[in-house]
């Protein structure tokens, strides 16, 4: 049986639970009562686009915002913002694949490694020895855990793109912000398990998580660990 092709341009413009319908080809019912003129539609199934989908373009927009802010005029000629930029929209880019298909495709992790690798050529200061250690140590530490997951809960605890996407977090971050980043995602993920009232062994996609603590731990990570190291 052949699968079917998924265009997740369409699924960001419908709601979760219109999803099914729309990949098995079913129309989807839409209200009947007159509606504003402004909504707009799916051109394909004429589902109304849900607010969340006007929130991930101001989220993105944000993404592209704040390292302008943080590194001026001068982060251009060092290179380090268009270096943000790629590593911002390759973890825009798998918190929306996650959250919509529990999938993080290997694809997406090859054609944004390849341009972080091309990228941090030209960041001035760059150090290649540290980021292929935190990559190891991203990569590594994910394994593991997913390894034990599994032999303990007899299912996959993780999925291989979360393993795989760790190598490249580790790339940027570097072994030791590799490893906050990865606290804090699972903080994180406690969090929002308990607000989304999450019950065990229900599917809760970790990618949104680690998108969010790999920002915070670039920008605060270094000053988090000051703080942390600070207290001993």
């Amino acid at each position: 049986m052949s699968k079917k092709k998924i265009d997740f341009n369409t699924l960001l413009k419908l709601d979760i639970k219109d999803v099914k319908k729309h990949l098995q080809g079913q129309k989807i019912e839409t209200q009947t009562t007159k509606e504003p003129k402004v909504r707009a539609k799916c051109r394909h199934c004429g589902a109304h686009i849900p607010v969340i989908y006007w929130l991930a373009e101001v989220a993105l927009g944000i993404l592209f915002v704040i390292p302008v802010l943080v590194f001026g005029y001068h982060g251009f000629l060092t290179g380090e913002i268009v270096f943000v930029w790629i590593f911002s929209a390759l973890l825009f880019t798998i918190t929306v694949t996650d959250v919509y298909e529990q999938l993080i495709p290997d694809k997406i992790l090859l054609f944004f490694g390849v341009l972080l690798v091309v990228a941090s050529y030209f960041v001035d200061g760059f150090s290649f020895q540290s980021a292929l250690i935190g990559a190891l140590v991203g990569f590594g530490l994910l394994y593991i855990i997913g390894t034990l997951g599994r032999l303990y809960y007899k299912q996959d605890a993780l999925g291989g793109g979360d393993v795989k996407l760790y190598a490249l977090i580790g790339y940027v971050l570097g072994w030791q912000l590799t490893i906050l980043s990865l606290f804090l995602a699972a903080v994180f993920a406690l969090i929002g398990a308990i607000i989304m009232r999450r019950k065990a062994g229900a599917i809760l996609p970790f990618g949104p998580f680690i998108a969010v603590a790999a920002v915070c731990c670039y920008y605060v990570g270094d000053a988090l660990l000051g703080w942390y190291w600070g207290l001993f």
